[in-house]
């Protein structure tokens, strides 16, 4: 802990005025800046915090110190202020960011997985990055925390290690300590290392001393007020099953008294919410400690991002999976070896979670790069050539009650976001006047609606060159231990 103290302080004074420079948002996007590249393949470093919203991270301008390593570790690197999800759900967002390309394109569109994305056998025909490193040298190792991501559902393809839970997730040191020592063993350079933090993911249960870390305060109520969290409506929309899940977990049994749904629950839910933020962060901390004590952090391009967001009673809806920005706006860092850039640096580019693996692996030359270059829709966004310009989102696949059938997709540029419903209707949002994507503004835009219709449908034309696939194709059934899984976790209706 101690350390942990130290760390924050020495990166306060830097912080603040980082934070004080920070530009507001709106206007023109900032033109993308150059990188650097390396000469010799560096270490990868991969961290992805299950359900992390960016606007909870105080480097993303959130009032609470949810954040001091991850905040750290921006003042050393590179912050994408506007990176998104391609959809707001664990498993396909984890496929699109190894893949690089949409759901839309390599078909997977749930949790309850329908193929096998990578490796021998593959349906769609894709390679994920591990893969192509794993050929070109690398040493690959992954860490998991839950269920959908664990090996049965493909992603443990191309990697050498790879330790899932025993049971359906685990919060907690295990994760990270497990990672700490593979790097201790086995780390030789250069290597490939995920590590995947379930902590924000509901239910909320932060254990001490995260549980009492954030009391109720002015700017917490600030938050229930601009995100227009009504706890009636909530009650209306949500079964008690639901409604305990999050706004009072307890033990997590079904016969547990059935919740008081209040603005006081809320503040609860909230306030838990930022305790497994604040002990995520401390992971990520212990993980960049044990990597600067091996002196390999400086060898390493380590990157640090969220799967999906999380509504939190934000647009009255509690878990994830919708195309609101709450559930897809995610944090992005990235800490470079030295003289790749000059940190800190702000990037207020829309970008997306498919740029990620292009934009490291642009950064140096090797035969995995130039097949995965080839096969990603992602652009490396810190090459400098003029870039798309906007974020491509769908919902989940997964029915759930009141939501029209059929898929919905949105279009997310610097100001505007095209959300194209079920039924076919399009809606326009400028979010710079309108963040909370409240008020339709097509009339008053028709010509941006029009721009922005025209290039979604040419997007959602493309596709991989594999063979065809569509969502929801069933040549894979999960097992019923799987489903068992992803049921207890809250994925799977009863």
């Amino acid at each position: 802990m101690a350390k942990d103290r130290s760390l924050a302080r020495a990166c306060a004074i830097a912080l603040a005025g980082w934070l004080a420079a920070c530009a507001p948002r709106g206007g023109e996007p900032s033109s993308p800046p150059v990188a650097g590249r390396l000469e010799t393949p560096p270490s990868i470093v991969l961290i992805t915090i299950d359900t992390l919203r960016a606007d909870h991270l105080r480097s993303y301008g959130y009032h609470r110190e949810t954040s001091p390593h991850l905040d750290a570790l921006a003042a050393e690197g590179v912050l994408f202020e506007q990176a998104f999800a391609p959809i707001a759900t664990t498993l396909p967002s984890h496929v699109s960011l190894f893949s690089g390309v949409y759901p839309h394109q390599h078909g997977i569109t749930e949790n309850r997985f329908r193929r096998n994305p990578f490796g021998e056998g593959g349906a769609s025909g894709l390679r994920s990055a591990v893969e192509l490193l794993r050929d070109d040298g690398y040493r690959t190792a992954a860490f998991v925390s839950a269920a959908p991501v664990k090996r049965v559902t493909g992603l443990g393809a191309g990697f050498d290690v790879f330790e899932e839970p025993r049971g359906y997730e685990t919060k907690g040191a295990s994760t990270t300590d497990r990672a700490i020592a593979w790097v201790e063993r086995d780390g030789r350079e250069p290597f490939l290392l995920w590590v995947h933090l379930w902590h924000p993911h509901e239910p909320n249960r932060p254990p001490p001393p995260w549980d009492a870390k954030f009391p109720d305060d002015e700017g917490l109520e600030r938050v229930i007020e601009e995100r227009e969290i009504d706890p009636e409506r909530l009650a209306r929309d949500f079964a008690p099953p639901a409604l305990r899940r999050f706004l009072a977990p307890g033990s997590g049994r079904r016969d547990d008294a059935a919740p008081t749904v209040d603005r006081e629950a809320v503040r609860d839910m909230l306030n838990r919410y930022d305790g497994d933020v604040a002990a995520a962060d401390r992971e990520v901390g212990r993980m960049l400690e044990a990597l600067r004590a091996r002196d390999q952090l400086d060898r390493s391009i380590v990157v640090v991002t969220a799967d999906h967001g999380q509504s939190l009673g934000q647009h009255d809806w509690l878990p994830h999976g919708r195309i609101t920005n709450d559930n897809l706006r995610v944090p992005l860092i990235v800490r470079f070896p030295p003289g790749v850039v000059e940190p800190p640096l702000r990037v207020s580019r829309v970008v997306s979670l498919v740029d990620v693996l292009p934009t490291i692996l642009a950064r140096f030359e090797s035969e995995a790069s130039r097949r995965f270059l080839a096969q990603a829709e992602g652009q490396d966004v810190l090459e400098g050539a003029p870039l798309r310009g906007w974020a491509l989102a769908q919902r989940t696949s997964r029915r759930r009650a009141g939501w029209e059938a059929g898929d919905e997709y949105a279009l997310v540029t610097d100001r505007f976001k095209l959300v194209r419903r079920a039924s076919g209707r399009d809606e326009l949002y400028d979010l710079v006047a309108d963040p909370g994507e409240r008020v339709d503004v097509s009339a008053e835009h028709a010509e941006a609606k029009a721009g922005l219709r025209r290039t979604l449908g040419e997007v959602l034309r493309r596709r991989i060159s594999a063979p065809g696939i569509e969502a929801g194709d069933e040549d894979a059934t999960p097992s019923a231990e799987h489903i068992e899984a992803l049921r207890s976790l809250g994925y799977v209706d009863d």
